[in-house]
């Protein structure tokens, strides 16, 4: 496994420490998506090995120690406790079976695993953050004896970083899948056959979940669990990890401005993060429409949020929600600001502003629009309440129309006092 140590290890550690330990029974207990979310090893239900099968595989991946040391090291502590060789266990629900614990084959399985997708969703970031200099992915060859043929099928495939086809086909691509790829410039992009650099159809295939039986659909050629890739899946894990830090920072004793203003400090540290800039700037390219009969990996990016802005008193109460109530950024919304309204990162900043100090605002088709003139533009937020009380940012643009900006302002301050003796806001 030393050759799969390349990349820069904070984002490797990163990718492994935001996991969450969960035991388990049975590998089909977590759907597949749920898998890079969360470090479990079957069979562990009952025993107390979680952390130290955690524990060791973090040494494994911060330390680079290899296998012969990484087995020669845990099996005492496994075999201490129990957990080793084939045995009858009971199960979750009372029954008794007779399973397989640890064993040198087990090991390597968790080895493998843990050490190839961290270092996958590290190579992802240097890649994301290196694409403007080095545009392309090529798969390469795998280093396996035996190799898949949908895999010697794709070797040679040259695509953009950002191509959808690596949300789905970026290795490993299996159960100790070896293959790899390269990043490049242009001129030996171009260098490819021209069938080698069209994406390959991903023919997907019905695979059913025993636990919940829901039906994924995974690409042909990739096995079940192995069909995400993994430094995509860190964004995710990521983005939640940001939502969790907001939830914990607000203190029941606190004071409504004091809320107010750690919420508004801890946004603006938020929107320097790389998970902000991935997100807001849609660096991972979703297109505007997803190939028919696949779209697993776009429903989870539309799923995805990052902090963006504060609610202070005025708007929360017009908004009947808490203050200090978070307003974000989806999956679903970025795409449409990033491509359709041109919105540079650092414009996402005026949010605040807008909704603190707006020139106006109004209550238009069910959302609520802020107006505030900013750098010789009119700055527009649309503002949107769902019905579990959660508050997204809709849309958002500049218009550089000065000559209107005081027919607008007016009217939108004129519905904002009429909104205000509605709602008894003073």
């Amino acid at each position: 496994m030393a050759e799969l140590f390349k990349t820069a290890p904070r984002e490797v550690i990163r990718y492994f420490d935001v996991r969450e330990l969960k035991t388990s029974w049975r590998w089909k207990d977590f759907a597949p998506h749920q898998h890079a979310l969360n470090f479990t090893v079957a069979r562990t239900t009952g025993f107390d090995v979680l952390k130290d099968l955690h524990d060791a595989v973090r040494k494994a991946v911060v330390d680079q120690i290899p296998f012969e040391q990484f087995q020669r090291e845990l099996t005492p502590l496994l075999q201490a406790k129990g957990w080793w060789g084939r045995r009858i266990v009971k199960g979750p629900s009372g029954e008794k079976e007779l399973v397989q614990l640890g064993s040198l084959r087990r090991l390597q399985t968790i080895y493998w695993a843990n050490v190839a997708s961290s270092h996958a969703a590290g190579e992802w970031a240097r890649t994301q953050a290196t694409k403007a200099v080095l545009p392309y992915l090529q798969y390469k060859t795998s280093l396996s004896e035996r190799r898949r043929k949908e895999h010697e099928g794709w070797v040679g495939i040259t695509l953009p970083v950002d191509d959808p086809w690596w949300r789905t086909h970026y290795p490993p691509n299996g159960w100790h899948c070896k293959c790899r790829v390269e990043q490049m410039g242009e001129t030996r992009a171009g260098k490819a056959p021209a069938n080698k650099r069209v994406a390959p159809p991903l023919n997907p295939k019905n695979w059913k979940d025993k636990r919940t039986g829901k039906v994924w659909r995974v690409p042909e050629g990739i096995d079940p669990g192995w069909q995400r890739n993994p430094g995509v899946t860190r964004e995710v894990v990521a983005a939640q990890e940001l939502r969790r830090s907001m939830r914990g920072a607000q203190r029941p004793d606190a004071t409504v401005a004091e809320r107010i203003s750690s919420a508004e400090a801890l946004v603006r540290a938020i929107r320097a993060t790389p998970t902000f800039r991935y997100i807001a700037g849609n660096e991972a390219g979703m297109p505007k429409e997803w190939p028919e009969g696949f779209n697993e990996r776009y429903e989870q990016w539309k799923k995805l949020r990052v902090p963006l802005a504060v609610l202070n008193e005025r708007n929360a109460q017009v908004l009947n929600v808490p203050a200090a109530t978070i307003v974000e950024l989806t999956g679903a919304d970025a795409p449409k600001i990033t491509d359709h309204h041109n919105v540079r990162l650092n414009e996402y900043n005026f949010v605040q502003l807008i909704l603190n100090e707006p020139d106006g605002e109004r209550f238009n088709k069910g959302k609520w629009e802020y107006y505030k003139a900013i750098e010789g533009k009119l700055w527009i937020a649309v503002i949107k309440k769902t019905a579990a009380g959660e508050i997204y940012l809709n849309s958002y643009h500049g218009y550089v129309k000065p000559n209107r900006f005081k027919k607008i302002v007016a009217a939108t301050r004129e519905a904002r006092q009429v909104t205000d003796n509605q709602n008894g806001v003073t």
